[in-house]
């Protein structure tokens, strides 16, 4: 069914819902992460490789809201960069 305006009515619906979960580009990721992402996600979180970029806003934008980490789903799922820490600290130590 067409509607006044020539387009079906389902493809407009559609339209509306893309619009509405737009994923942030790559350069405002970055500018967010720079204002409102702590040491991790400065440090591990890779804001160009495309990879789970939803995941990735959706975290910048819970930090922004004040939830600590414990609290974000996802948080340490958006860490792309290898952390140069081991699992056990007691590695540290050993030669």
């Amino acid at each position: 069914m067409l509607t006044r305006k020539g387009i079906p009515s389902r493809m407009r619906v559609c339209t509306n819902i893309l619009m509405e979960e737009r994923i942030m580009t790559k350069e405002e990721l970055r500018d967010m992460n720079e204002k409102y992402g702590d040491y991790f996600t400065k440090t591990f979180m890779d804001t160009d490789n495309g990879q789970h970029m939803d995941w990735k806003e959706q975290v910048l934008l819970d930090l922004k809201a004040g939830k600590k980490p414990p609290e974000i789903p996802h948080y340490n799922d958006v860490f792309d960069k290898e952390n140069p820490m081991p699992e056990n600290l007691a590695d540290l130590f050993v030669k």
